[in-house]
């Protein structure tokens, strides 16, 4: 397990920030009614935001490039893929309602790349959570 997936798995964010995800999804995205959406978790790493849209009633698919965060997720009954978005996604275009894509793009080689494969397998809402230094923010775009 490398470093930032032991992190991520080991539960110190879901018990000091990451308490409420349902809530913090709905007002990110300025999305009410997620019944029945086509969502896909794009860097889903343990699995907090794809569970959350799973509860807020989302048809979810979560994504990693690695094969031990989606052993993770699996187990909590979620369906998952391996993607590595540094690469083209085997998804066609407009494949989903929502892809969401928090605190991924801007560790990969080419975010601009990223972006515009993002864009190509959202219909209608991509939003993109991207942090340093003291700061974290979000995308959201309307197609």
């Amino acid at each position: 397990m490398d470093k930032t997936s032991n992190f991520y798995n080991s539960g110190i964010l879901e018990e000091r920030i990451y308490h409420n995800k349902t809530e913090e999804i709905k007002q990110r995205t300025g999305i009410i009614d997620f019944e029945g959406l086509k969502v896909v978790d794009v860097g889903c790493g343990n699995g907090r935001y794809s569970e959350a849209f799973l509860k807020l009633g989302a048809d979810v698919l979560a994504v990693d490039s690695g094969g031990i965060n989606l052993a993770f997720v699996s187990v909590k009954g979620i369906k998952t893929q391996k993607e590595d978005l540094n690469n083209r996604l085997s998804f066609l275009d407009n494949s989903f309602d929502l892809v969401w894509c928090n605190g991924v793009i801007h560790h990969l080689k080419n975010p601009y790349k990223a972006f515009a494969e993002l864009s190509r397998i959202t219909k209608k809402y991509l939003f993109i959570g991207v942090y340093g230094e003291g700061a974290y923010r979000g995308l959201n775009y309307l197609k």
